[in-house]
C-alpha cells in the first residue's frame, strides 16, 4: 500500500488547490506533516463564505503542562456543528479578534501580533502600552495578578483591517481599534509604526468600527 505521506510536494500542492472549502483545508492540513506543509494560505482557492465561531483555548487542569491550550476549536455558525481543529500555539492565553481573516492577538501583559490561523505568519504590532492612556501596563514587568494590577484583557473591543496584511513593513494597511470600555478611544496603527496612534472622540462614545 502506498504511503500517503511521502507523495510528492508537487501533487500535494495539486491536491490542495482542489479543496473547494475551509474547513475541508483546515483537515487537509492535519493529515500529517508533509501535507500540513502545503495546507497554507497561498494554496487554498475554495470558499470561505461559510462563517466560523472560534471557541476559547481548551483546558486541563490536570495537566497544565501539556499542549491542549495550543489548539482552538471551529464550529459553523449555519448548523452549530464542530467543523474543526487547528494547532494555534502562538494563540495560547490570548484574546483573540478576527479582520479579513486574521487575528488580532493580545496577551495579559501587552504583546500583540497579527496572525493567520491557517498560514500561522505573525506580525509583530506596538505593545498596549504605547497607547497615549494605557499607563497601567508596564511593558518591562511580567502581569501579576494582584488586585492592583490591571490585565490588558478587556482593554480591546474590536479591531479592524483596511485590507489584507503582509509581512513586508511598506504594505499600504491600516489596523484600527476601539480602545478602553469608559474613556473610549481609537487606536491606529500602519506598518512601519513603532507606537499606536491615539485619536480621541470627545464627547462622542464609539459603539463600533468598520
Amino acid at each position: 500500500m502506498a504511503n500517503w505521506a511521502e507523495l510528492n510536494q508537487d501533487l500535494l500542492i495539486l491536491i490542495a488547490k482542489r479543496v473547494g472549502f475551509l474547513e475541508d483545508f483546515s483537515t487537509f492540513g492535519r493529515v500529517c506533516r508533509s501535507w500540513r506543509s502545503v495546507a497554507v494560505k497561498k494554496n487554498f482557492k475554495g470558499s470561505q463564505q461559510v462563517p466560523r465561531l472560534m471557541l476559547t483555548e481548551e483546558t486541563n487542569n490536570e495537566k497544565p503542562d501539556n499542549k491542549v491550550g495550543d489548539y482552538r476549536c471551529f464550529i459553523s455558525t449555519a448548523d452549530e456543528n464542530l467543523i474543526g481543529r487547528l494547532m494555534l500555539p502562538k494563540a495560547k492565553g490570548k484574546q483573540c479578534f478576527e479582520s479579513l481573516g486574521w487575528f488580532v492577538t493580545l496577551s495579559e501583559t501587552g504583546d500583540m501580533n497579527l496572525l493567520h490561523p491557517l498560514s500561522r505568519v505573525q506580525i509583530p504590532l506596538p505593545h498596549f502600552s504605547t497607547h497615549e492612556n494605557s499607563d497601567e501596563v508596564n511593558a518591562d514587568r511580567p502581569f501579576k495578578k494582584k488586585k492592583k494590577e490591571k490585565s490588558c484583557f478587556l482593554r480591546i473591543h474590536k479591531a479592524v483591517l483596511s485590507s489584507r496584511p503582509s509581512p513586508s513593513p511598506e504594505d499600504n494597511y491600516a489596523l484600527m481599534v476601539i480602545l478602553n470600555k469608559l474613556t473610549v478611544t481609537l487606536g491606529l496603527w500602519k506598518p512601519g509604526k513603532k507606537v499606536w496612534t491615539t485619536i480621541k472622540t470627545p464627547g462622542c462614545y464609539v459603539m463600533d468600527i468598520t
